[in-house]
């Protein structure tokens, strides 16, 4: 902002001492009644060139400052408005022309260059012509694309207060765990006193084993939510496959009650990576919600993790979560990967799918996406077991996600 400013201020001020220095050069011919060219025009009164005169050159100098300003603003945003930037560039050659359109009707008071002058005027109806043109045509998509943009932006505000509520509600869930960790343990250790002691009659003793291990449950789901909303500053070394349990853990009532049953199934060594766990869990969270959403009348999930080492020879896991859903079609795959684009209503904000990819490229992970409508998705997530994080670098692999839509592949 203030680089423009001073580039304008300059501008102005190289134009002003021009006008001075012309004037004081040419006062004498300025001064007299010797205007032939437009002599007859002007009633060979000097008041009348000193109105248009001026009129005339301020109109020029504004047409000049505002194609600087234009030019400026296409050449920063040059990448951000490439689909329209030959419209920027075409209005500010007409917005040129027209203000020397103004300033040759100056020079032509004193000097009869109407060749040029007439040129100058040529040049200005061809740069309006299309410029007119392309505003035109162009009018209703632009406006189509501002009014997107708003929505976009509605959306967005929506989206983080709703984020921001969620991050509340996470840090009260984490510190309600937190609390209630020590009463539970209490409870937890006269359970095992009460089970444990001789004079427990036998027909009690499967009751007791019951409250046992639903307490220990309790105490496991309030483990993984403190886990969940507690993460660490830097990567650590985390185990896939105690993220994917974790995941079910908290998932379980949600998966219960939409009917679906699920498998695992963990190939080779055990999955550690360099990672931030919450990021991980998030991934998971994010992907197995969305495979849950897919089955609305049940349906089968399961989850797979397995070494894959890369053509450049890094090695990885890859992550697949297949579903028997109602799968996706060809149109909504096309925009899959969109911020804000959601086929949930109003119970969806379209980012979850858009976070799963920023997360697996910040990994320097791939992504791939398989579909078919009424048969199931397959989601694969593949993450290097050296992922370069440190100081907060992302590494991105190329080619990090792909959307196809063959068969899924069968469970296993």
């Amino acid at each position: 902002m203030k680089q423009t400013l001073r580039t304008t201020i300059l501008l102005v001020v190289m134009c002003l001492t021009a006008v001075a220095v012309l004037a004081i050069r040419y006062a004498p011919v300025l001064l007299s009644t010797r205007y032939l060219p437009h002599r007859f025009c002007y009633l060979a009164q000097p008041w009348l060139i000193w109105s248009n005169a001026p009129a005339d050159a301020a109109i020029s100098l504004s047409y000049l400052i505002l194609f600087e300003s234009l030019f400026l603003l296409a050449w920063l945003v040059r990448s951000q408005l490439r689909p329209y930037l030959w419209i920027l560039l075409s209005f500010g050659g007409f917005i040129l022309t027209c203000g020397l359109t103004h300033l040759m009707e100056v020079v032509t008071i004193w000097w009869p260059v109407y060749p040029l002058s007439t040129a100058v005027k040529i040049t200005c109806a061809i740069a309006s012509i299309p410029t007119a043109i392309a505003f035109q045509l162009k009018v209703r998509p632009i406006a189509r694309e501002v009014q997107q943009y708003l929505r976009e932006m509605h959306t967005s505000r929506e989206a983080l207060v709703a984020s921001e509520r969620l991050a509340a509600v996470g840090r009260l869930s984490a510190s309600i765990s937190h609390e209630i960790n020590n009463p539970l343990e209490s409870v937890m250790n006269l359970m095992y006193l009460i089970g444990t002691h001789p004079a427990l009659p036998a027909d009690l003793q499967p009751s007791v084993r019951l409250a046992e291990d639903e307490l220990k449950r309790v105490a496991q789901i309030a483990n993984h939510t403190l886990t969940y909303y507690r993460e660490s500053a830097q990567p650590i070394r985390v185990n896939l496959r105690e993220v994917v349990e974790a995941v079910l853990t908290l998932e379980k009532a949600r998966i219960a009650a939409a009917r679906v049953s699920v498998t695992s199934k963990f190939v080779g060594e055990e999955p550690v990576i360099t990672a931030h766990p919450g990021e991980m869990r998030q991934i998971l969270i994010n992907v197995v919600e969305n495979a849950l959403a897919a089955m609305p009348q049940g349906g089968r999930l399961h989850i797979s993790i397995r070494p894959l080492t890369r053509s450049n020879s890094q090695r990885g896991y890859t992550i697949r979560v297949t579903d028997s859903g109602t799968g996706i079609s060809p149109a909504v795959m096309e925009r899959l990967f969109t911020p804000f684009f959601s086929t949930k209503g109003s119970s969806g904000t379209g980012l979850g799918l858009w976070i799963i990819r920023q997360i697996t490229e910040k990994h320097g992970g791939r992504l791939r996406v398989r579909s078919r409508e009424n048969v199931g998705t397959v989601v694969a997530i593949w993450l290097p077991a050296q992922a370069n994080l440190a100081d907060g670098q992302t590494m991105q692999a190329k080619s990090q996600y792909h959307v196809i839509a063959p068969h899924p592949q069968q469970h296993g």
